[in-house]
């Protein structure tokens, strides 16, 4: 088939999004597919990666978005002990533009974008027979609309995060919302297929699809780890042998604690006092933005002296600290719009092969995936005795180990490599 897939993001941009479509581009590609990718030449991230990945079989339009964003985002490239106070205003007047437009702007801020993209006399000179649209932002959602339109090619609609249930679920009410229903209504009426990250988020999708005459494919291809990326990371570094320390290692934002580890570090705080663990034979390291918040609750229940706050590190660096450690951490938001969140760090997680201990709410997505995968265990909130058990009891096998430190086989399941093929099937459905 030939397909166009419409992506704001996209390589050398290295968000989880951009990374996403880009494995998708590749696996379609090397399926058999003509495989043609919609972005721009000057996109906007805070993640831009150094290695430009191969797209010897896909073919690239980039369109310049008519207003770059970067314009109006932190310079990060300057050297912050040079400015003076008149650029510190002038980043300050640029933070006030950059609100008022967000509130301004619809649907969203990549819409500058939108009307280059779609008058693109190469994307029009071409034949589609499948229009891929990659959320977040809708304006993707509405390009891929408007081509598959122009094309009479069957529109599908990849749904990374739930468009209007967030607003739902979250609470929130308004005109806004009520317009955004409008457009997500027009936009999934024309769609043949929708893809979700999960399938908490594929039935809010079916739930919502009952409303319309026309009921598109639902398909759950989740996120998953670069397949490549790990085995050479795993290669290079071979077998662990056994650390000083039982490590345990956690990896991105608390979100001012809204990823909360607080019913962690009661239980290590209980471990600490009946003598299992201290500084010098238990370690938690948090890679990622010091949370103020977290070191508060740290301080508080008396484990702050087990805990190591390392700061953000390239994703190489952080790849080989995760893969040393004995026991990788991770946590879930607890409110019910994250029932289906996965993010892309728990597929690296499972990737990398060291025992994982999820600590989330009970039924989340997560759960479901977690309880697939060999070498995890799954808490729930507010279960300390179960929490405990589990963390004494991998402790205790660490202390008693002789020789490396448990890794788990890689395999490509949960890989983007295998969400590719799974794409494909889906595409032959349609």
């Amino acid at each position: 088939m030939n397909i166009l897939i419409c992506s704001y993001a996209y390589p050398p941009i290295s968000s989880p999004g951009a990374m996403r479509v880009y494995h998708f581009a590749k696996g379609l590609a090397d399926a058999g597919h003509n495989v043609t990718v919609l972005t721009t030449s000057n996109g906007y991230s805070s993640m831009i990666s150094d290695v430009i990945p191969k797209e010897e079989n896909i073919d690239v339009i980039r369109v310049r978005d008519v207003v770059p964003k970067n314009r109006l985002t932190e310079p990060a490239a300057q050297n912050l002990k040079k400015e003076t106070a008149a650029s510190g205003f002038k980043r300050f007047i640029k933070k006030i533009i950059v609100r008022i437009a967000s509130a301004l702007i619809y649907p969203d801020r990549d819409i500058t974008w939108l009307l280059p993209a779609y008058l693109n006399k190469k994307v029009r000179s071409k034949k589609f027979d499948v229009v891929l649209g990659s959320y977040p932002y809708a304006t993707n959602l509405v390009l891929a609309a408007m081509v598959a339109k122009l094309k009479t090619a069957k529109l599908v609609l990849d749904i990374r995060d739930l468009w209007t249930e967030e607003a739902e679920l979250s609470g929130r009410k308004g005109i806004r919302e009520a317009v955004d229903k409008k457009l997500e209504g027009w936009v999934f009426r024309q769609a043949h297929g929708l893809v979700s990250v999960s399938e908490v988020n594929a039935d809010y999708l079916d739930n919502k699809l009952r409303r319309y005459d026309f009921q598109p494919k639902i398909v759950v291809v989740r996120n998953g780890f670069d397949f490549d990326k790990i085995a050479g990371i795993r290669e290079k570094l071979g077998v662990r042998d056994k650390n000083e320390r039982f490590t345990v290692a956690y990896a991105g934002s608390f979100y001012g604690g809204e990823r909360d580890p607080r019913d962690m570090f009661k239980v290590l705080s209980s471990l600490k006092r009946a003598g299992m663990i201290n500084s010098s034979n238990f370690n938690f390291v948090i890679y990622g933005p010091k949370d103020p918040v977290v070191e508060l609750w740290a301080g508080e229940l008396n484990v702050l002296e087990l805990v190591n706050f390392v700061g953000v590190l390239p994703q190489t660096a952080l790849f080989e600290k995760l893969l040393d450690a004995d026991l990788l951490f991770v946590v879930t938001r607890k409110a019910v719009i994250s029932a289906g969140e996965m993010t892309t760090k728990v597929y690296e997680y499972i990737g990398l092969g060291p025992e994982i201990l999820c600590l989330c709410q009970r039924g989340y997505e997560i759960e479901k995936v977690m309880n697939e995968v060999v070498g995890a265990e799954v808490v729930h909130f507010g279960d300390l005795e179960n929490i405990e058990r589990v963390v004494s009891t991998m402790i205790k096998g660490w202390k008693d180990a002789v020789g490396p430190s448990y890794r788990r086989p890689l395999s490509l399941d949960f890989s983007r490599e295998q969400g590719a093929r799974e794409l494909s099937c889906f595409l032959d459905t349609l």
